[in-house]
């Protein structure tokens, strides 16, 4: 539930008209105690952990109107780290969370700048039921290279220094358009103010009309000849070769009828250094399915998701399971419980699997 904080603010001062502004502070904790299990007991723990079923996070969002359909707008999302204290979850380059400034118009569409979400992680949103959480397969499937190793520190979740259009919807369909300027100069490889980045052009369109929804993303990422600052998103790891190009696709769809949804998706790595394929690790696809049952209160899902790596070398194939149970309280608080069971990041091992249990509790205001 949403607390306004602020309304009827702001006077033209040429006209004395009034324009309506609104804050309001929103957001979800999520916190529960699991155990993790694999296969050689290296990695077995019982903790305590966030984040089970959704990203606890605290938002700061305000709107104000402008006329004539013309509204301004901004975010700022701040995840709080729940079970150390240690402040706020984030990364190298500042705060972790989705946050903009921008303006919207009924008959224009959308413009944001800042720290943005992509339409690649909306449409793996459509795909799979646990979205980027537990059992969902997103960490260890679709946003990992054939290594293991992240190809850029957030992607293909949101980037710094990004600005989108997204389009009005017309007949069901929204389009949506990101940038990420690259710099690529000699002398701006370093950390400061300047340093040279990947660019990105990530492009969605999604179809919704009744129970269905269609959606599809590909999202690409250019490098340069001359490095990448390690402080910038997306950094040097996944774009290790000088003038590397990294590209997405992913195709999603969604049917709900009734008290139960489907939904299932597919997706394609493909990543190149001077227009050739990377044979080392430059090729995966992968598909995820699965299905939730509401009944009353309680909800059922399961989700399955596999990856192929196409590699020459490494050929780390990957598969996850994922199970989950939601007890609804009220419309803000819920009971869970998650399982997951999915393939580590080795290659020679015979049995690799590493097992999750999650219990928790999820709040949102």
């Amino acid at each position: 539930m949403k607390k306004t904080l602020i309304a009827l603010a702001a006077v033209a001062a040429a006209t004395g008209a009034m324009a309506q502004s609104t804050v309001t502070i929103s957001g979800v904790f999520d916190i529960g105690y699991g155990k993790v299990n694999d296969a050689d007991n290296s990695k077995d723990a019982s903790r305590v952990a966030q984040n089970g079923s959704a990203t606890s996070a605290i938002v700061f969002a305000g709107t104000e109107d402008l006329g004539g359909g013309l509204t301004a707008r901004f975010r700022y999302e701040a995840n709080p780290d729940l079970v150390n204290g240690a402040g706020l979850a984030s990364t190298a380059s500042g705060s972790n969370g989705y946050n903009f400034v921008g303006v919207s118009s009924t008959k224009f569409g959308q413009v944001l700048l800042g720290r943005l979400n992509t339409s690649t992680l909306a449409t793996w949103g459509v795909a799979n039921r646990f979205g980027t959480a537990m059992g969902s397969g997103y960490a260890n499937t679709f946003g990992r290279q054939s290594t293991g190793a992240d190809p850029f520190e957030t992607t293909p979740t949101r980037f710094n220094g990004a600005i989108e259009y997204t389009s009005p919807t017309f007949s069901g369909v929204t389009v949506r358009f990101m940038h990420v300027p690259k710099v690529d100069n000699a002398s701006g490889n370093n950390d400061t103010t300047g340093a040279n980045r990947a660019g990105v052009q990530d492009i969605g369109v999604t179809y919704a009309a009744g129970p269905l929804t269609v959606a599809y993303s590909r999202q690409q990422a250019k490098r340069g000849a001359n490095g990448i600052g390690s402080s910038f998103v997306p950094t040097q790891t996944g774009l290790a070769d000088a003038n590397s190009k990294q590209t997405y696709d992913l195709l999603a769809a969604r049917y709900v009828m009734g008290d139960i949804t489907v939904r299932g998706g597919i997706f394609n790595l493909k990543r190149t250094t001077n227009g050739a394929v990377d044979a080392t690790n430059g090729k995966f696809s992968g598909q995820t399915i699965g299905a939730s049952y509401q009944m009353g209160q309680i909800e059922l899902s399961a989700q399955y998701t596999r990856s192929n790596d196409k590699s020459t070398s490494t050929d780390v194939d990957r598969k996850i399971i994922g199970l989950g149970a939601d007890y609804a309280f009220s419309k803000r608080t819920a009971a869970y419980v998650r399982y997951e069971s999915y393939d580590a990041n080795t290659v020679t091992a015979a049995n690799d699997k590493v097992k999750t249990t999650h219990v928790g509790i999820r709040h949102s205001f």
